[in-house]
C-alpha cells in the first residue's frame, strides 16, 4: 500500500471550518488534502516565476481552469464551495487568508520517495523550504493518506 499525503502547514490563528480536515500538531495547525502531487508541483513551479502568493494563486488557478477546458472535465469547475476536498490547495489557502504557510507532499511508492515542499512567510515563497518544514517537526508518517486523516478527523468529532 502506497503512503501518499499532502499537508498545509501553519502557525496562523485562523478559524477553519469543522467541515475541513484539520489537527493540531506540534501547534502546527495540518490541514491534510488530497492532492496526488501535481497541484504541490504547480505551486513549486509558479513560485519559481512569481514573487508573490497572489499571483501564484492566479498563474495556477488559471492553469488548471485551462486544463479543464482543454479535457471538457468541466464537473471540478462547478463544485460547491463546501465540498473541502474537491478544493485545491490554493483555494484552502486563500480561503483561509493564510500568509505564513508549508505544503508539504510526500508519497512513497514501493522503493521510490517523492517529496515536495513549497514555504511562504507573508505570502511570498522562500528558498530552502525543507528546512521550514523539518522544523515543525512533524512527522508525515502520523499522516498515512487523506483518506484516513478525514476518517480520523470525523471520528474524533463524534
Amino acid at each position: 500500500m502506497a503512503h501518499r499525503i499532502c499537508l498545509i502547514i501553519t502557525k496562523d490563528h485562523v478559524k477553519v471550518p469543522k467541515e475541513l480536515p484539520h489537527f493540531y500538531d506540534n501547534g502546527f495547525l495540518v490541514i491534510p488534502t488530497s492532492d496526488d502531487g501535481y497541484q504541490t508541483d504547480d505551486i513549486a513551479e509558479f513560485s519559481k516565476k512569481h514573487p508573490h502568493f497572489d499571483d501564484i494563486f492566479k498563474a495556477v488557478s488559471d492553469n488548471f481552469w485551462e486544463d479543464e477546458i482543454a479535457n471538457n472535465d468541466y464537473e471540478n469547475m462547478y463544485c460547491e464551495l463546501y465540498d473541502y476536498e474537491e478544493l485545491l490547495n490554493i483555494e484552502i489557502i486563500e480561503m483561509l487568508h493564510l500568509s505564513n504557510f508549508i505544503i508539504y507532499h510526500y508519497t512513497e511508492l514501493v522503493t521510490e520517495i517523492f517529496e515536495e515542499c513549497v514555504t511562504f512567510e507573508n505570502r511570498m515563497p522562500i528558498e530552502n523550504p525543507m528546512t521550514s518544514f523539518n522544523a515543525t517537526g512533524i512527522n508525515s508518517y502520523n499522516y498515512w493518506k487523506y483518506e484516513s486523516c478525514k476518517r480520523r478527523y470525523f471520528e474524533n468529532l463524534k
